[in-house]
């Protein structure tokens, strides 16, 4: 499973890598990557059940402490910038 998820971010020929544009795409990519599920995701989040995670998930609102929480649990860091071809980032 974890062979097909990196090859699918990697892209066939693994030399352009696909886009992930939704944050629940991201957040599954993440999960997938770590090897646990949303409902353990869920738990190590501080969410009561499963079902009140996968509502918010639902809605892709997450704020970047939360981001960067289950960026944590899954082993990574969040990162989010603007970034321009100077090379100027915000």
């Amino acid at each position: 499973m974890l062979h097909r998820l990196i090859s699918f971010i990697i892209g066939k020929n693994r030399t352009e890598a696909v886009k992930i544009s939704t944050i629940q795409q991201k957040i599954d990519m993440a999960c997938a990557y770590a090897g646990i599920s949303k409902a353990e995701l869920a738990r190590k989040l501080g969410y009561k059940t499963p079902q009140a995670f996968q509502k918010r998930y639902n809605t892709g609102k997450f704020t970047q402490e939360e981001l960067s929480e289950i960026a944590h649990i899954t082993g990574g860091t969040y990162i989010s910038i603007f970034q321009y071809p100077d090379g100027t980032q915000i």
